[in-house]
């Protein structure tokens, strides 16, 4: 098809041709913030099962960097490790008041399983 100087000036055929490249870059710029939003998922399903119980799920409070989040991290982890002793400290105090002069301190012994010690 032959293209006249008269409708060539008007920009009539580059007009097509601009359409149809803003169609394709658009196109294009929807690929890659499917593929960015992807990457975000399987970074948060990441995230969530490395951090689960510390009420952080899906990267939240990020905007102050990373290395917050880390350490927000480490003080949730602490926090439970600490009351995770505690608890432990507890049941030993109690076994140890209940099974006094047994020579079974701290619950020593309890891999064969408590029914063995019971006896």
């Amino acid at each position: 098809m032959l293209i006249s100087l008269k409708e060539r000036k008007q920009g009539r055929v580059l007009g097509a041709a601009v359409v149809c490249l803003k169609n394709k870059r658009s196109r294009l710029k929807n690929k890659r913030v499917t593929l960015k939003n992807k990457r975000a998922q399987l970074d948060n399903k990441s995230w969530n099962l490395k951090n689960k119980g510390l009420g952080l799920k899906n990267k939240q409070g990020a905007g102050c960097g990373c290395r917050c989040l880390k350490n927000k991290r480490a003080r949730l982890k602490n926090k439970r490790v600490t009351l995770k002793n505690k608890k432990v400290k507890l049941a030993n105090k109690t076994w140890n008041v209940k099974n006094k002069g047994l020579g079974l301190e701290n619950k020593q012994g309890t891999r064969c399983g408590r029914r063995v010690l019971g006896k």
